[in-house]
């Protein structure tokens, strides 16, 4: 194997291809990345046996193919060079040069690597641009579940039919509409939500080139231009979101999300980390948001667009609150209230959110605090 490549070219693809491999575990090939010169195309590959992920790079002509696995520490010494890299393997060593130097590192045998697996009967499903959907990625990744016997539940579940990226995690849904160019019924499209630091990676945030989507019936595929990411199917089918986003929400209002941020920022800046207690939103014609703790209250009032038909208490998780005003790219935010016990639904452009409400009958303390604060200040 042999060829030449900028110093700052390989950097790039070497940083992109070692988020696919494992970083630390008994498996040592694990740890390493398989190069492999092919037809003037440079190809690094890595996986941790649950996703699978090749970088590509055009190398122009006069190279001579080869294969062999680097270690990953080994590569991340050379992506501290500088200048037109000259590499090549000689029996068991891979030879740098460039400028004045020559480096040799070892060159591991690819016989015990992992196959990739080999897609037939591959189904294109659709295509997004990849700004669309890494800003989904990244915006909905805190509402995916750190851990949880429900595969689904740390995936994200890409739907065309509804041209949406879902994410929850048993407390909250998030979803986005992206941009989609398909003509597939498939809802179930569950992409593994560990995989997060790979997209960030391998994707442009500025760029609006196309990713394709592909299926098959055990691997799910996305391609990009100098990339391809393989990973298991997800077994089953997604949560039916719709049932939970149908019910008869008689109530509503809207809000300053920057308002509301700080204010919620801020409550979360107090918060008692040992207890998980929770704020409450007041709503009738403003929008209280109260706080308690033992050092401390807190109550904010914000406008809301009109008034309700009646008053209404709710608590929250703070945390859950700050996530989703985070996310929301509108100015205002539409709030969408069945009962107090009922998941609220939120809406705010192309992102929407459901969050559960806390039971407030296990919070009758701070319930009682706060009917005692208004009557001093609002009342």
């Amino acid at each position: 194997m042999r060829f030449a490549i900028n110093a700052k070219d390989f950097k790039k693809m070497v940083d992109k291809a070692l988020t696919g491999t494992e970083k630390k575990g008994y498996i040592s090939y694990l740890q390493c990345i398989k190069m492999q010169v092919l037809d003037n195309v440079l190809y690094l590959s890595g996986t941790d046996l649950t996703v699978f992920l090749t970088c590509k790079y055009d190398l122009g002509n006069g190279c001579v193919n080869g294969l062999t696995l680097v270690d990953r520490d080994d590569l991340k010494m050379l992506s501290k060079l500088s200048g037109l890299l000259e590499i090549e393997t000689e029996e068991d060593t891979l030879r740098i040069s460039v400028n004045q130097k020559i480096i040799r590192i070892p060159a591991l045998s690819a016989d015990e690597y992992p196959e990739f697996p080999i897609i037939d009967e591959i189904e294109e499903i659709g295509t997004a641009p990849q700004d669309d959907f890494l800003d989904a990625v990244e915006n909905l990744s805190s509402f995916l579940s750190k851990a949880d016997n429900n595969m689904w539940l740390i995936c994200y579940n890409v739907d065309f039919q509804k041209r949406k990226i879902y994410a929850l995690d048993g407390y909250r849904v998030g979803w986005k509409s992206i941009s989609m160019n398909t003509n597939s019924d498939i809802a179930d499209y569950g992409l593994l939500g560990i995989s997060l630091g790979i997209f960030k990676k391998v994707l442009n945030a500025k760029s609006s080139d196309e990713l394709t989507f592909s299926i098959t019936d055990k691997y799910i595929k996305i391609s990009g231009g100098d990339f391809t990411y393989i990973q298991k199917r997800i077994d089953g089918k997604y949560f039916d979101i719709d049932r939970l986003t149908m019910q008869p929400y008689d109530k509503y209002f809207c809000v300053d999300t920057k308002q509301l941020l700080d204010i919620v920022k801020y409550d979360c800046s107090v918060i008692d980390k040992k207890k998980s207690l929770p704020i409450l939103m007041y709503v009738k014609d403003k929008l209280t948001v109260y706080y308690a703790s033992q050092r401390c209250e807190v109550l904010d009032k914000i406008e809301i667009d009109h008034e309700l038909d009646g008053d209404l208490l709710m608590g929250f998780n703070p945390l859950y609150w700050l996530d989703v005003l985070n996310v929301t790219d509108s100015d205002t935010i539409q709030v969408y209230i069945s009962n107090p016990k009922a998941p609220v639904k939120i809406e705010a452009n192309k992102y929407g959110f459901l969050l559960s409400p806390v039971n407030l009958t296990k919070n009758d303390q701070i319930i009682e605090k706060f009917q005692k604060f208004i009557k001093k200040d609002i009342m």
